[in-house]
C-alpha cells in the first residue's frame, strides 16, 4: 500500500480546511496508516506462522497415524504368540470345583430367569415373534422329513428330476437344523439388548449366541447326511462316507456345543478366578474332541479316503493325503497344547481360525456339489434335446439313422458333419475343469484371508520389493513399488485367464447359449469372440499388475506394429479377416461352401485359417483372406433349399405326355424332394438322338443332393421300363467306301 496515495485520497474526500488543520490532519492520518500497515504485516506474519504450525501438525498427525497403524499391525502379528495366562497346573485343578460350583449356582440361574422376564417385559413383541418362529420350526419337523422322502422319490425318476428339487431339499435341511439354534440365538440376543445385566446373565447370553452358531453349522451338516437327504440322493455321496460322517457328528455336536458355551460364557465374565480354569479346560476338551472326530472320519481305511483311493486316486487331493491329514488332525491338538502352556489367547484365536476354516471348507464343498448337480441336470437336458432332434431328423430322412460326425454316406457319397456344437463329453469336462479351478481359487483366497493375519511369515511376499515404476498420484509423481506378491498375483491372473479361455465353451453352452435362440454357427462365433476378449482382458490385467502400463508399452507396440506390417503382413491380414468372418459371418461351421476350386463343409474356424472338409474327407486349410477377398459360394447361408436339375432323354417316337407324367410321379414320391416348391418336368426340345426332358426338384439340404439324385434316377428307370419307354442312346452312322471291292470274311463262332 502506498501511503502518499492513500493519504491524498483520504484528505481529498474532506471538505476544505485551513492550512494548519490540514497539516495536522495529514500528520495524524499518516501515523494511523503507518500503524495500520504495521499491524497488517504482523497479522500476515502471524497467519504464515499459524499455517506453518498447521502443516507441521498435519504432518505429525500423519506420522502418528502411520506409526499407530504399524504398531497395530505389529501387535496383530505378534500378540498372538505372547503368553496370556499361567500354564495349566494343580492350582487350576483345585479351582475347578469352585468354578463349576459358581457356574451351577442356583442364585445365578435365578438371576438369569429374572433377567429373561425383564427382557420379555421390555421387548414383548420381539419375544412373541421369536417364540412363534420357534414353534413353527419345531411343529413341522415330521412334515419336513416326509417331504424330503417324497422329493427323493421324484429325483430317482429322471423324467421328473430338476434342480428346483435340490434347492427345495436344501431348504428343508436348513429347516430341520434351525430349531434349537434359532431358539438359543434369539434368547441370547434379546437378553443382550437389556441395558443392565447381571454378570452371569451376560456371560450366558454370549454363550447362547455362540452355541447357536456352532449348532447351526454342525446340525445342518448332520441333516445333510440323513437318509433321503442331500448327500445321499442329490450329491450321491458314498454310503460308507455318509454314514461315517453322520455317526461322528452325532457325538461331536453335543460336546462341541457344551464346550463352546462354556468357553464363550467364561470369556464374557469378569470372574477371572472362575473363568480362566474352566474356559481353558473346556477349550482343551473341545479341541481333543474335534481332533478325534477328524481322525476317525478321515482315516485312510475309512469310507471317505477309501472312496478317494478307489475312484479318484490320481486327484491332487488324494495324492496329498499324507500332508493334509496330519494338518487337519494336528491343528486342534495344537490349540490344546497352547492352552495347556498358558497361551490361552493364542489357543482361542487358533480355535476361531479353525472354525472359520471349517466353515469355508463346508461352504465350498456344498457349493461345489450344488454346481455339479446343476451341471449334471443341464447335461442331461442337453442330451435329451439332442436325442429328440436326432429322432426328428431320422424321421425326416425316411427312418435312416443319422451318420456320426465325419462319416460317409456310402450310397450318396456325401460327407455328413454333425451340428457344430461342443460335444457333451467336452462340455462336461471343460465345465468341471473350470468349476474346479474357481473352487480352488475361492478356497485358497478364503484360507489366505483367514490365516494371513496370524503368521508374520504369510506377509513376507509384501515385503520383498523387486522394482518400482513412476506414476502420477493426486497430481504428484510417485514411485510405486512392485513386490513379489504383485508378481505372484500377475502369474495367478495369467493362469486363471488361460484356464477360463480354454474351458469357456462348455460353461457358456450349458449356462447361456443353449437357452438363447441362436443357431450353432452363432454360438460358435460368440464363444470364439469371448475367448479372445477374455484373453485380452487377462493379459492387460496381468501386465498392469506388475507396472507395465500402456503409456510405456505404446512405443514398443507401435514398433512391433510396423515390423508386423512389413514382415508378417499375410498373417496379420488373415487375423483381421478372421475377425471379420466371426463378426460378419459369411459362413458358419457346418455350411457347405465353394472357394475357388474347393468345395466342402466348414468344420472349423480359427483366427488365421478355416478348415474345410471336402467330400473325400480331406481337410483343407484355407487362409481367411481367401474368403474376404475372393469369391465365395455358400450353399446354405440364408436358405438351405436348393434346386437340382436332372436331364433325361427318351427315344424318338415315345409318348411325351406319358414320359412327363412319369417323371413328375417319380419326383413327387421321392421323400427327399420338397412338396413346396413343387417339382416340375419340362420337355426341353429335340436333340440329335433323343427327346430331351429335364426334371427340376427342390431339396432342403445340399447333403441330400446325391441321395436324392440316385433314388430319383432309379425310380425313373423303373417307371420307364414298366411303361415301355426307352431311354435314348447316341446313334452313329457308318459309311463304307464302295469304290473298291470289299473283302467279306465269314468266321465260325466255334473258332
Amino acid at each position: 500500500m502506498n501511503l502518499d496515495d492513500e493519504l491524498d485520497r483520504i484528505v481529498g474526500s474532506l471538505e476544505s480546511l485551513s492550512e494548519n488543520k490540514l497539516t495536522q490532519l495529514k500528520s495524524d492520518v499518516r501515523k494511523l496508516l503507518t500503524d495500520r500497515r504495521a499491524l497488517i504485516e504482523k497479522l500476515q506474519s502471524g497467519y504464515q506462522r499459524h499455517l506453518g504450525d498447521l502443516q507441521n501438525l498435519e504432518y505429525t498427525e500423519q506420522q502418528l497415524t502411520v506409526g499407530a497403524e504399524e504398531f497395530a499391525e505389529f501387535l496383530d502379528r505378534h500378540l498372538l504368540w505372547i503368553r496370556s495366562s499361567k500354564p495349566l497346573g494343580f492350582d487350576d485343578l483345585k479351582r475347578l470345583p469352585i468354578a463349576i460350583g459358581w457356574m451351577l449356582a442356583p442364585k445365578n440361574w435365578w438371576g438369569l430367569i429374572s433377567d429373561t422376564l425383564a427382557s420379555f417385559t421390555h421387548y414383548t413383541g420381539m419375544w412373541i415373534l421369536g417364540l412363534l418362529v420357534t414353534g413353527f420350526l419345531f411343529s413341522r419337523r415330521g412334515w419336513a422329513r416326509k417331504e424330503m422322502i417324497r422329493v427323493a422319490g421324484q429325483v430317482s425318476r429322471h423324467r421328473n428330476d430338476s434342480f428346483a428339487l435340490t434347492l427345495w431339499t436344501f431348504a428343508l435341511t436348513i429347516y430341520l437344523a434351525a430349531g434349537w439354534p434359532f431358539l438359543m440365538g434369539i434368547w441370547g440376543l434379546l437378553l443382550l439388548k437389556l441395558p443392565q445385566l447381571k454378570v452371569f446373565t451376560r456371560a450366558v447370553s454370549h454363550g447362547l449366541v455362540n452355541t447357536a452358531e456352532i449348532l447351526a453349522a454342525l446340525r445342518f451338516f448332520y441333516y445333510l447326511c440323513r437318509d433321503d437327504g442331500l448327500a445321499q440322493i442329490h450329491f450321491e455321496w458314498p454310503e460308507a462316507a455318509r454314514q461315517t460322517l453322520q455317526k461322528n457328528l452325532r457325538w461331536l455336536i453335543p460336546l462341541a456345543a457344551v464346550a463352546g458355551f462354556v468357553i464363550t460364557s467364561m470369556a464374557a465374565t469378569r470372574e477371572i478366578k472362575y473363568s480362566d480354569t474352566l474356559s481353558k479346560l473346556a477349550l482343551m476338551v473341545q479341541g481333543m474332541g474335534v481332533s478325534i472326530c477328524v481322525a476317525t472320519t478321515l482315516r485312510f481305511s475309512g469310507g471317505i479316503v477309501a472312496h478317494l483311493l478307489k475312484y479318484r486316486k490320481a486327484d491332487l487331493l488324494t495324492r496329498l493325503r499324507f500332508a493334509w491329514y496330519p494338518l487337519a488332525v494336528g491343528l486342534p491338538l495344537f490349540a490344546v497344547v497352547l492352552a495347556a502352556l498358558g497361551y490361552y489367547y493364542s489357543a482361542l484365536e487358533v480355535r476361531n481360525l479353525i472354525r472359520m476354516t471349517a466353515l469355508v471348507l463346508m461352504s465350498v464343498m456344498i457349493l461345489n456339489h450344488l454346481a455339479l448337480r446343476w451341471l449334471t441336470l443341464a447335461r442331461r437336458k442337453i442330451a435329451l434335446k439332442e436325442a429328440r432332434q436326432k429322432r426328428q431328423l431320422e424321421r425326416q430322412q425316411f427312418g435312416k439313422p443319422e451318420a456320426e460326425e465325419g462319416s460317409i454316406d456310402t450310397q450318396a457319397g456325401t460327407l455328413l458333419i454333425q451340428e457344430p456344437e461342443v460335444g457333451l463329453t467336452q462340455i462336461d469336462e471343460q465345465t468341471r475343469t473350470l468349476l474346479r479351478t474357481v473352487i480352488f481359487i475361492f478356497l485358497l483366497t478364503g484360507l489366505w484371508l483367514i490365516w494371513e493375519p496370524v503368521f508374520p511369515a504369510f506377509g513376507i511376499l509384501q515385503d520383498i520389493h523387486l522394482w518400482s515404476y513412476n506414476s502420477v498420484v493426486d497430481g504428484a509423481p510417485k514411485a510405486i513399488p512392485i513386490t513379489l506378491a504383485d508378481v505372484v498375483l500377475s502369474i495367478l491372473i495369467t493362469v486363471i485367464t488361460l484356464i477360463s479361455a480354454k474351458n469357456l465353451p462348455g460353461l457358456l453352452e450349458i449356462t447361456l447359449l443353449n437357452r438363447l435362440p441362436m443357431d450353432p454357427g452363432a454360438r460358435y462365433a460368440f464363444i470364439r469372440i469371448s475367448r479372445y476378449t477374455i484373453t485380452a482382458i487377462g493379459i492387460i490385467l496381468a501386465v498392469n499388475t506388475i507396472g507395465l502400463q500402456w503409456a510405456k508399452l505404446q512405443w514398443l507396440i507401435a514398433a512391433l506394429g510396423v515390423g508386423l506390417g512389413f514382415g508378417l503382413q499375410e498373417i496379420v491380414a488373415n487375423f483381421i479377416c478372421g475377425l471379420i468372418v466371426l463378426f460378419e459371418r459369411p459362413f458358419r461351421v457346418g455350411d457347405t461352401v465353394t472357394v475357388g476350386e474347393t468345395s466342402g463343409t466348414v468344420s472349423r474356424i480359427r483366427i488365421r485359417a478355416t478348415t474345410i472338409t471336402d467330400w473325400d474327407r480331406r481337410e483343407l486349410i484355407v487362409p481367411n483372406k481367401e474368403f474376404i477377398t475372393g469369391k465365395l459360394i455358400n450353399w446354405s447361408l440364408s436358405d438351405p433349399i436348393l434346386r437340382i436339375k436332372i436331364p433325361v432323354g427318351i427315344a424318338y417316337g415315345s409318348d411325351t405326355d406319358l414320359a412327363e407324367k412319369l417323371l413328375l410321379t417319380a419326383a413327387r414320391e421321392n421323400p427327399l424332394v420338397l412338396k413346396e416348391p413343387e417339382p416340375s418336368a419340362i420337355f426341353m426340345g429335340f436333340g440329335d438322338n433323343s427327346l430331351n426332358f429335364e426334371v427340376r426338384a427342390f431339396i432342403n439340404n445340399i447333403n441330400n443332393w446325391y441321395a436324392m439324385v440316385g433314388r430319383l434316377n432309379r425310380r425313373i428307370n423303373q417307371e420307364f421300363k414298366k411303361a415301355g419307354i426307352t431311354i435314348s442312346f447316341p446313334q452313329r452312322d457308318v459309311h463304307l467306301d464302295a469304290s473298291n471291292p470289299l473283302e467279306v470274311r465269314v468266321v465260325s463262332a466255334t473258332n
